[in-house]
């Protein structure tokens, strides 16, 4: 009776432990990362130094 008892609480155990959700597998991830250029710009650097007609590339969060 106790070799049953400890078997039963073995597996009780294993499914308390057990995965209780299920990932989503729907394709292939891409990531998120947009490129946005802007042609023909003027583009400050510092308060008194500037680029004419120059390109502004942003990929994603970085200039």
């Amino acid at each position: 009776m106790t070799q049953f008892l400890k078997f039963t609480l073995f597996f009780i155990s294993l499914n308390i432990f057990s995965q209780n959700y299920f990932p989503k597998n729907d394709g292939v991830k891409t990531p998120d990362n947009p490129l946005i250029a802007f042609t023909n710009a003027t583009i400050f650097k510092t308060p008194t130094q500037k680029i004419e007609k120059g390109t502004l590339v942003i990929k994603g969060a970085k200039i």
